[in-house]
């Protein structure tokens, strides 16, 4: 390097770059697997999250004959002490919700799960990192 008028050092007499940067790669022994197997981890808790919201509002979609329950509109009968409670015999659905509301709900976890899938699989298949002694 060769300093300029102000100090501050130039390459190749002043014809590249001010300063250059060198990125230097740990040895593979030295990196930690911990930062790979807690992606994985994170992606197979975001499959088993998927997996429950989906059964759950599948469930739900069934338990009312297949139509939507967002936005739905129910009329209840008054209980005792002038209590409102909603069991299946004491209430009304004057409107439905939309049911690409529900389709939403029900399959965006589906989605999510296969991308969570492909990524965990992308990192299990991949090294821990480092420069390794195989070329």
């Amino acid at each position: 390097m060769i300093p300029d008028s102000e100090g501050r050092g130039k390459i190749n007499g002043g014809n590249g770059p001010r300063w250059k940067i060198f990125i230097v790669e740990k040895n593979d022994k030295e990196v930690s697997h911990c930062w790979k197997n807690l992606q994985i981890l994170t992606y197979v808790l975001v499959i088993v999250c998927g997996i429950a919201s989906s059964k759950s509002m599948g469930d739900v979609s069934f338990m009312f004959s297949n139509k939507c329950i967002f936005n739905a509109t129910l009329i209840t009968e008054m209980g005792v002490n002038g209590t409102r409670f909603i069991s299946s015999d004491n209430f009304d659905i004057v409107r439905w919700g939309e049911p690409s509301d529900c389709d939403f709900s029900q399959f965006y976890p589906v989605f999510s799960m296969a991308c969570a899938g492909f990524l965990a699989t992308f990192f299990a298949m991949c090294g821990r990192g480092g420069d390794t002694t195989r070329k």
